[in-house]
């Protein structure tokens, strides 16, 4: 049975729908709330908030002195790939906790140009040693205990993200030159359909790459999991292109669940005056039968069960990049509304991935994520800038990087009123749709 878990700073909009759901039995409610003598956390209590036809689910205005633990939860190192593939996208930082905090009524995710060195134990586990600002010829290793007895010589550097030349090796010492946040809401708050949104300012530095999106909260689909489970990107930005985000579904495809993505082409552009340093709000509304994203409350792309039912290769046209040849051939299919909206509409009721699950992968709860990448495949494995660049008349046009921020006013979660009955009684060991 999946769980409710609401703390004082949620607040639970009375309906006759809810009342009823909770009469039956079918979520768990709390029976306590922070014990705030106990605790260093400020709680404070928001004023309501409702939407018309929706029941609050899940509330963070960040408005009290720290993160609230009840909420989020913090991924920390390289990923489960380690130094050879950080994260499975060659990404260049490293993910702590203390990049994190909160500020004016705003998280605040930091990355920053930071040597952390750390020994990789394999299986995810990525130890940190140390974090400092000085180049590490500059390090004096003896009068740090933990690396007592080693010398920059048994440090690998990860400087392209690529990690070419040397594979992981347990016990090895590394060091990544940039340090940010990868904080999600898994074993907290999950939820499959409603609508989900954030009021998100972000940095507009050379291969900074922000994101707000979701994943499974448990796999569903045997046979592997990301992407044959789904991914569903409800924001992502490229630092150097600070007029533009992108909306997209990740789905593996076929029997040898080959990597799909479906999505938006051309990205979609900000009204002219706005760029992704403003603050924003980004939301999906998420239906059994489609999900719909919105910038600012302006639609921007829906994309129809249809089109992941019957990924690329399935006989729907579009702008594809797929490599069906090889087994674990990435691709992907760009669908542009402005020219033909009806691009991604069908009839066709067969389904590639899951024929007894017609909305598989996109049919079980899905927890939320808030990361600041930097590097990685998304913008071409480009680096931070590590001197200024001018223009051709010698004006600055970016400065050399040592420091960002991915700023969040608020994350809200809201259930549409007609799915609630799904929502409190989903049992996470059984499938809904399609049975």
């Amino acid at each position: 049975m999946t769980k409710l878990r609401l703390s004082k700073i949620f607040i639970i909009v009375a309906s006759a729908v809810l009342s009823m759901v909770l009469l039956l039995g079918c979520v768990d409610r709390p029976t306590s709330t922070p014990d705030d003598t106990t605790s260093s956390y400020v709680w404070v209590e928001d004023p309501p908030i409702y939407q018309e036809g929706m029941t609050l689910m899940f509330r963070d205005e960040f408005s009290g002195t720290r993160i609230n633990p009840d909420n989020w939860d913090f991924q920390i190192g390289m990923g489960s790939q380690g130094p050879v593939n950080p994260w499975g996208n060659r990404e260049l930082q490293f993910y702590r906790r203390e990049n994190a905090e909160v500020r004016d009524g705003n998280l605040i995710i930091n990355g920053r140009r930071q040597n952390i060195i750390f020994r990789w134990h394999g299986n995810g586990n990525a130890e940190e040693l140390y974090a400092t600002h000085l180049p590490l010829d500059q390090i004096n290793f003896n009068a740090i205990p933990r690396l007592e007895g080693t010398t920059p010589a048994d440090v690998t550097v990860l400087t392209s993200g690529a990690s070419a030349g040397f594979s992981n090796q347990v016990g090895r010492l590394y060091m990544a030159e940039f340090s940010s946040v990868r904080m999600r809401t898994h074993d907290r708050f999950s939820q499959m359909f409603g609508r989900f949104e954030a009021r998100i300012s972000l940095p507009d530095y050379t291969a900074m790459w922000p994101a707000f999106w979701m994943m499974p909260e448990r796999n569903t689909i045997t046979g592997g999991g990301w992407p044959r489970n789904g991914e569903i990107d409800i924001m992502e930005a490229r630092g150097r292109d600070p007029y533009h985000v992108t909306q997209t579904v990740h789905i593996g495809a076929g029997t040898n669940a080959r990597h799909r993505w479906l999505g938006r082409r051309p990205d979609y552009r900000l009204p002219e005056g706005t760029t992704i340093r403003d603050f924003i709000e980004y939301r999906i509304d998420w239906h059994p039968d489609r999900m719909e994203w919105f910038v600012d409350g302006v639609s921007v792309f829906t994309l129809q069960a249809y089109t992941w039912r019957n990924p690329p290769g399935a006989g729907f046209g579009g702008t594809t990049n797929e490599n069906p040849g090889t087994s674990a051939g990435w691709g992907g299919v760009w669908y542009n509304p402005e020219t033909n909206p009806n691009l991604n509409v069908g009839t066709n009721t067969a389904h590639l991935l899951r024929p007894d699950r017609l909305g598989a992968p996109f049919d079980h709860p899905f927890h939320m994520i808030l990361n600041l990448a930097i590097g990685g495949v998304y913008d071409g494995h480009r680096r931070p800038l590590d001197e200024n660049e001018y223009n051709v008349h010698g004006e600055l046009v970016e400065s050399r990087f040592e420091h960002a921020e991915l700023k969040v006013d608020w994350v809200r979660v809201w259930q549409f009123d007609e799915y609630l009955e799904w929502y409190f009684c989903f049992d996470t060991n059984t499938p809904m749709m399609g049975e």
